[in-house]
């Protein structure tokens, strides 16, 4: 079973069934919108549970591997319409088992995040990673949190490209249970001049009164005084630099 996110309407359920069906290997596939899964049954011989993942990715859709069927020795997966007794055999139906392929969830603070634009830009990004699952950005708390299964990329990686896209991060901790499970960002303490927003109105407050007292002494100089000051400020309002296609 995987858990999907991003699936808002009944559209989004018959394409991501459509498409998974028709990859070989996987067959009886259900997705509910209602719980946002997805279930299976899958020949990994034929297909991964990677390839999965990343055709399910491929579609817009964020899927999380909760759990799959414990297989035998063997090799073989019970089934209801198996011909054999599974107890006879000393092979009972197998356990579901917990899968463990991510870690828990992480939190990173980020600088330099101001819109919903910057959002996005560091969501479709780190998406492309391996490894990485459920990715959450949020604005307004100035945080990142995912999914990450470090064999595939590791906090160093994860950093590495949030620098390069120009924004600073800096681990937190985890991701904390909320009542029904679902993962929560870990609180951030900051004092309210710690905020990019505030660094910014203090250097728009100082090149003002600076333009100001450059027109005291020099008046013929205001006009320009002002407009670097302007300029300036505008400057430290712009977003971060989108990433090169190339």
């Amino acid at each position: 079973m995987f858990k999907v996110e991003g699936m808002d309407c009944s559209g989004c359920a018959a394409t991501l069934k459509k498409a998974v069906e028709r990859m070989p290997g996987a067959s009886d596939v259900a997705v509910s919108l209602t719980k946002e899964t997805m279930t299976l049954l899958l020949d990994e011989g034929a297909t991964d549970i990677a390839a999965i993942e990343k055709k399910v990715r491929q579609l817009g859709f964020q899927p999380q591997l909760s759990f799959r069927p414990a297989i035998a020795a063997s090799g073989h997966v019970h089934r209801p319409d198996c011909s054999h007794e599974h107890a006879a055999r000393g092979n009972a139906d197998p356990k579901v088992v917990p899968a463990s392929t991510f870690s828990d969830r992480l939190v990173w603070e980020l600088e330099g995040i101001d819109c919903k634009s910057c959002a996005a830009t560091i969501s479709h990004a780190l998406q492309r990673l391996p490894g990485i699952s459920n990715v959450q950005v949020s604005v307004s708390n100035e945080t990142l949190t995912l999914g990450l299964d470090e064999r595939s990329t590791n906090t160093s990686a994860v950093e590495a490209k949030l620098n390069a896209l120009g924004y600073a991060a800096r681990r937190v901790g985890l991701a904390t249970q909320g009542n029904e499970g679902e993962s929560s960002p870990a609180p951030v303490r900051r004092w309210w001049w710690q905020s990019p927003k505030a660094r910014i109105a203090a250097t728009a407050g100082m090149l003002l009164v600076a333009a100001y007292l450059a027109s005291v002494v020099f008046p013929p100089l205001s006009n320009w005084a002002f407009l670097l000051a302007t300029i300036a400020c505008g400057s430290r309002c712009l977003p971060a630099p989108a990433p090169r296609w190339w």
